[in-house]
């Protein structure tokens, strides 16, 4: 049977969240009206506002699940947001495929070995985050051979940017389409783990599936996948699992459908281990 490899981005891929310094790129560029810190602190007052209204406890693990997606407000207001106030209107593909070069170059973003341990399998990999924009994420991965057609995200709304071109004559001038830019619209596609469930679902056709994630927003994708693999020590994630009785296994020599992983030479083994 075939198996895919479904990937979570943020801290999972890389060594620490990128939405933040994408965001602060973008109003760095686009001469925004507010600091990146004003959108970021809009967002947690929203975060906070509604995890103040949620006071049950959940039973069980698809109860906790639906609490997680009931952030799906808050998450959809932070884009409306973003959209509204023109973050990242006039940006190119070029613009933030770029900037994500630049960052990962600089700040060495990229979790070790992870080109190693992926390289053998691209043609059954595909990302699945809530990140904003897929040429960000093609920048940051540049030197792996990552295709934005396998990349399942929220993503900017584009449009064609038109150019007045002076006519052969000198005498009239006439519209010439030209490179596409940012509407300052993010398409919303995944906001919640069950959105990202919702994907998986969509896209695995009967296939197995290993899912590698880093945080509670990948719960209910590591448990449904045939073989779940933890990456790092997440402890609101470590747990959420312990407390529904999901055990992780650390010897990666031992067959299991759950582990949980230090580094992504691990996860190679267990990539070797499990696909034929």
């Amino acid at each position: 049977m075939t198996t895919l490899i479904l990937i979570d981005f943020d801290e999972t891929m890389t060594i620490e969240d990128t939405i933040a310094p994408l965001g602060s790129f973008a109003v760095n560029a686009t001469n925004n009206s507010h600091p990146w810190s004003w959108y970021s602190d809009e967002y947690m007052k929203d975060y906070y506002a509604h995890q103040a209204t949620l006071t049950n406890q959940p039973k069980n693990f698809g109860d906790f699940v639906k609490q997680l997606d009931s952030y799906h407000d808050v998450e959809q207001a932070s884009l409306d947001r973003v959209g509204t106030n023109h973050v990242f209107k006039g940006l190119s593909h070029k613009d933030l495929y770029e900037a994500g070069v630049q960052y990962a170059s600089k700040k060495k973003i990229v979790q070790p070995y992870l080109f190693e341990a992926l390289e053998p399998y691209l043609p059954q990999m595909r990302i699945i985050s809530l990140n904003w924009s897929k040429d960000w994420l093609l920048g940051i991965l540049k030197g792996l051979d990552v295709q934005k057609k396998d990349i399942y995200s929220n993503d900017l709304v584009f449009k064609k940017k038109r150019h007045n071109k002076k006519s052969h004559h000198g005498c009239k001038e006439e519209d010439k389409e030209d490179e596409e830019v940012a509407t300052g619209i993010i398409t919303p596609e995944i906001l919640t783990t069950g959105d990202k469930q919702h994907i998986i679902k969509k896209i695995k056709h009967n296939k197995r599936v290993i899912y590698i994630g880093d945080s509670t927003g990948d719960i209910e994708a590591l448990v449904e996948a045939d073989i779940g693999i933890v990456i790092g020590n997440n402890t609101s994630l470590l747990k959420q699992l312990q407390r529904f009785h999901y055990s992780l296994e650390e010897d990666i020599t031992k067959p299991s459908s759950l582990y949980r992983v230090d580094n992504w030479k691990q996860i190679k083994t267990i990539l070797d281990n499990n696909i034929q």
